[in-house]
């Protein structure tokens, strides 16, 4: 009993201390920050592959509307295989309490400097280019292009980030000598960052539930690793698999974007403030009428997954 009551302290502590602030937002039973219903369009994309990413999922956009509601209404999120405009389309969803209505008959375009596809509707809103057909590159521009069935055109432009690798760690196993007060931390480097569009996006992947914190200062990311070690508690637990994305948006995606349960550089967290004294048409960058908001935005990313290792036998431990 001792033993949970250290753990559960020690992990109380840490997460106090942790620099993480876009902690999940609960707002007040109150209506919506909108007070008229938009033309919403959202899409965000990311290249093909990058140095040390991958994307595994369609390029895809949400075409509808935006109508004012409040907490309790009830709504889902379907059809979308992009996690990144998933959380998008919730976060915005609770951020101005609304809900979303589709829009099946809109022609959606992105285009490149020497390429162009039309995207394909799959449903619920979401105009996907199903065969993956335009190449999305680091560095280069984009221009999405939206024509509604009254003859509504909206417009809008990203440019996609460069390259972001994670430099440590770099092997595939680290070895950790497990603690009775306090957690060893990782340290995570990456070659750069873009600022003030940057967080850190974690999960993790093992034959348990770690505890486990995060947090940056300046450009420098801790990794916390919580192997608790206590003469009275005889779990041993060997190791924890991890699996780390490190994302850089565009500021389009950032200035729109309210990210929940992450980490980023100092700097951020005031920019992120700043955000809330802007209206929804200051964060929009959707072009074409007064009567439309949302985002075309895109971001890059690194990968880095390893795994943790205790090494029980070197602990001493501390008791009281």
């Amino acid at each position: 009993m001792k033993a949970i009551k250290k753990t559960f302290y020690i992990l109380i502590v840490f997460v106090l201390s942790c620099s993480c602030k876009s902690c999940f937002k609960e707002y007040e039973d109150v209506g919506s920050l909108i007070f008229k219903k938009y033309d919403f369009i959202a899409g965000v994309i990311a290249p093909d592959s990058s140095a040390q990413f991958t994307r595994n999922y369609a390029t895809e956009v949400f075409v509808g509307r935006m109508i004012p509601a409040d907490r309790k209404n009830i709504y889902f999120i379907k059809g979308i295989s992009n996690p990144v405009l998933y959380d998008l389309l919730l976060g915005t969803r609770q951020w101005y309490r609304v809900y979303y209505d589709f829009d099946s008959t809109a022609t959606v375009f992105i285009k490149s400097s020497n390429d162009s596809v039309q995207l394909t509707y799959s449903g619920y809103g979401i105009y996907k280019d199903i065969y993956r057909s335009l190449k999305i590159k680091s560095g280069e521009k984009y221009q999405l292009i939206v024509k509604k069935e009254n003859g509504q055109v909206y417009t809008s432009d990203t440019e996609v980030p460069m390259d972001i690798e994670i430099l440590e760690p770099h092997k595939d196993t680290l070895t950790i000598v497990p603690d009775s007060s306090k957690a060893a931390f990782i340290d995570v480097k990456i070659s750069h960052i873009e600022k003030p569009a940057y967080y850190i996006v974690y999960r993790n992947y093992s034959n348990f539930k770690p505890y486990s914190i995060y947090y940056m200062r300046d450009d420098d990311l801790k990794q916390g690793i919580i192997f608790v070690a206590s003469g009275e508690d005889t779990t041993r637990i060997a190791f924890i698999d991890i699996y780390m994305e490190v994302r850089g948006m565009d500021k389009n995606f950032a200035i729109f974007n309210d990210p929940v349960n992450n980490a980023g550089s100092n700097d951020f967290w005031p920019y992120l403030d700043s955000l809330e004294r802007l209206n929804i048409h200051q964060r929009s960058n959707i072009q074409g009428s007064d009567d439309v908001v949302g985002v075309f935005g895109s971001y890059n990313a690194a990968v880095k997954q390893f795994t943790a290792m205790a090494l029980w036998d070197s602990v001493s431990y501390k008791r009281k």
